[in-house]
């Protein structure tokens, strides 16, 4: 019962430091994006990277009723993200992989998230906020 739980609480973990908890937009530098998630153990970590960063959620192969989307980092040397220790250690807890929950998560400004990840309203038909 103990590996069980342990296996659980490894994968529930590492799955819950991959979806991004709020991305902000600075209105005097629209070409920054500020990305904050909970790591592992819980704590807040932002990252900083270019609006750019992702590609276009359309461009994706996302069902538009799944419940976490994918965003996929365009590939470049200049959006490598810090590794922790724990990431160097056990590569299985890499942060490169982010996902995003349009049904339940509000975007209070839709025309600059659109500027980022493009057209979602295809994505927020369960949403009801």
């Amino acid at each position: 019962m103990f590996h069980f739980a342990g296996a659980m609480l490894l994968v529930m973990g590492t799955f819950s430091s991959r979806v991004i908890a709020m991305m902000y937009i600075n209105s005097k530098n629209p070409d920054e994006l500020r990305v904050a998630r909970l790591t592992f153990f819980g704590s807040r970590v932002d990252y900083l990277m270019p609006s750019n960063a992702f590609h276009p959620i359309t461009d994706s192969e996302n069902n538009p009723g799944d419940v976490y989307i994918n965003l996929h980092k365009v590939d470049s040397e200049n959006l490598q993200l810090p590794k922790s220790k724990l990431e160097t250690l056990f590569p299985f807890l890499s942060q490169d992989k982010f996902y995003i929950s349009l049904r339940y998560g509000i975007i209070s400004h839709p025309e600059l998230f659109k500027n980022i990840l493009g057209d979602v309203s295809e994505f927020m038909k369960g949403n009801n906020k």
